[in-house]
């Protein structure tokens, strides 16, 4: 038999809500985990060639097919001013004799369309774009107002957990 007093002693002050509360609390907080999870994969980068210029260029994705002047690109297979001519010019080098016609069909019709070539990138191509563009960002973060911050930070945590697989 146990004696269970009807009252509480005198000098007796019951334990704080917050105190009794605190253990319990900290006894369901989960474990930390055990390992880091795996960083984002690298994005899809492709190694493009200009069709117009020959310059080399990194993208995202492939552009789509462009309009270029056929005079670019190599055709007609003579001079300009050769092509250009009309007859009321004498054949000199001068600018003002030599400027071709401006509008109609010609110029409509002197144009075709051209596809840059491109190819996906290697592994040390793409890192080397995603840190430009880390640098980049960082630059600008370091630059912006306090307002303009957040997507800034954001992105810098995207990218550096990219370079994660750089490493």
């Amino acid at each position: 038999m146990i004696d269970v007093p009807s009252r509480a002693p005198p000098d007796y002050v019951p334990p704080s809500v917050a105190t009794s509360a605190a253990p319990a609390e900290t006894s369901r907080a989960p474990p930390p985990p055990a390992y880091a999870p795996p960083p984002p994969p690298l994005p899809a980068i492709y190694l493009c060639v200009g069709a117009v210029n020959g310059k080399h260029y990194l993208t995202r994705s492939p552009p789509p097919p462009y309009l270029a002047p056929l005079g670019v690109v190599g055709y007609p297979p003579q001079s300009l001013s050769h092509a250009y001519r009309t007859p009321a010019t004498t054949g000199m080098s001068a600018p003002e004799f030599s400027k071709p016609p401006i509008g109609g069909p010609r110029i409509a019709t002197g144009m075709t369309e051209v596809q840059d070539y491109c190819l996906p990138a290697t592994h040390a191509q793409v890192c080397g774009y995603v840190q430009r563009e880390y640098d980049d960002n960082h630059r600008k973060l370091r630059m912006a107002m306090r307002h303009e911050q957040p997507p800034l930070a954001q992105r810098e945590q995207e990218l550096q957990d990219q370079l994660r697989n750089c490493r």
